[in-house]
């Protein structure tokens, strides 16, 4: 193919055009602008390359090398990739620097929460895309240009899916889920029927991890992606007693622990950030401390991104359908049975929060330091910063007694957020 120069260039460009899924005499550089909107032959052309892309291989991929990476895989620097970095980078593999074990395993936690929020993201700006999409003519609107062009603000993202025709009818959320020859079995089929079920709750969960506020996930991957301005850390044990015993100056039995109930025994992500306004006024500037669990955070990213991979296979099966040039598209992914969010995550710890200033007029903070959970609730906390004292455990027992398995327990109020 033959174009002419550019702005400052002379002469022409030759252009060998491979692997297009029409005849070479069809086939053009990207077809020119004819409007505001992208025009039939453009909106072939966009979603025909759209929906030969494969999100969820890309989101397995990006689990499984985390999965690999936590269980201590090893770069080869003499082959392939490695060797080819090495190269470029002009060392030889015994001046290259190895991670540390506490490093792989922070670094693997914190994009493991990046990944969940990232398909969290992923799901509710291609659900809007296919509500906002789904009556107009094949042809007439481009559902990549709509998800590429949409709004920037999440919550503005939100707000458009619930002004959106159709976004709470149960027959469109049905339409848009499952393949077309599949709905009619819905009705008689009990796992399909459970398959949907759990993934709504996806949907919705997505929905939540956006727009948490009391410990926001957004802004943690915010201020992960934008300066690295975060602190992830290992070594941060935190457990509540209700009632402290009797103790020795300075030291504490093991044996006092019994019963203590685990905030935070997984590492921590710390990140400061003022919360969202949410019409109040600026807030002031807080400290958050985020309980990540790695295995449940690629869970999380894989249920997401198992929806996010039904959606699209629904909307590139529509575009299929009028679409002659459109080569093959991605399979529609087995929905799970489970679990839920709720069966995944239970009432455990979510993080801490502490303010750190007031603000920016100088009025006191309204938000007080407390603890959030998984299920959503927020118990405030009030410490009295006076009253501390640093003590050193003494092991009182040759074996740790097990917690007891029935009846009535303080975590249970704990998790609940009622005080103590």
């Amino acid at each position: 193919m033959w174009g002419s120069g550019g702005e400052g260039c002379r002469g022409r460009i030759h252009l060998a055009l491979t692997g297009s899924a029409r005849p070479l005499e069809e086939a053009a550089v990207f077809p020119p602008p004819t409007g505001p909107v992208p025009n039939v032959e453009q909106v072939r052309e966009l979603d025909d390359s759209f929906f030969a892309s494969d999100p969820f291989g890309y989101f397995r991929a990006r689990i499984e090398s985390l999965i690999v990476h936590a269980q201590g895989a090893q770069v080869d620097y003499g082959t392939a990739l490695g060797d080819d970095y090495r190269r470029r980078l002009g060392s030889e593999p015994q001046h290259l620097a190895t991670p540390s074990a506490d490093a792989r395993e922070l670094q693997v936690v914190v994009d493991a929460l990046s990944l969940r929020q990232h398909a969290a993201e992923a799901l509710i700006r291609l659900w809007l895309a296919v509500l906002q999409t789904r009556t107009a003519p094949p042809g007439s609107v481009s559902l990549w240009a709509t998800v590429a062009d949409g709004e920037t603000s999440m919550m503005k993202v939100l707000k458009a899916i619930a002004k959106t025709d159709g976004a709470r009818d149960p027959h469109v959320v049905l339409a848009l889920l499952l393949p077309r020859d599949v709905v009619p079995a819905f009705g008689m089929n009990e796992q399909l029927q459970q398959a949907v079920a759990v993934a709504e709750e996806w949907l919705v969960h997505a929905e939540k991890l956006l727009t948490r506020a009391d410990l926001s996930f957004s802004g943690a991957h915010n201020k992960a992606k934008h300066g690295l301005a975060i602190r992830a850390r290992a070594d941060l044990r935190l457990d509540a007693v209700f009632e402290m015993p009797p103790h020795d100056e300075g030291t504490l039995p093991v044996s006092a622990m019994d019963g203590a109930i685990p905030i935070f025994d997984r590492p921590v992500l710390e990140y400061l950030m003022r919360p969202p306004c949410g019409g109040k006024g600026t807030q002031g500037l807080e400290l958050v401390q985020l309980r990540l669990d790695a295995a449940s955070l690629l869970v999380e990213s894989t249920m997401l991104a198992t929806v996010h991979a039904a959606v699209f296979h629904v909307a590139a099966a529509r575009h299929a359908a009028w679409s002659t040039t459109v080569g093959a598209i991605p399979p529609y992914p087995t929905l799970p049975l489970g679990p839920t969010p709720t069966q995944l995550l239970g009432k455990a710890v979510t993080g801490m929060r502490f303010p750190v200033t007031d603000r920016p007029d100088g009025t006191p903070t309204t938000r007080p330091s407390g603890i959030g959970f998984n299920h959503g609730a927020f118990m405030p906390l009030v410490f009295d910063h006076e009253a501390h004292e640093r003590l050193t455990f003494v092991d009182d027992r040759p074996v740790a007694r097990p917690l007891p398995t029935e009846g009535p327990h303080p975590e249970d109020d704990f998790r609940e957020g009622r005080a103590p």
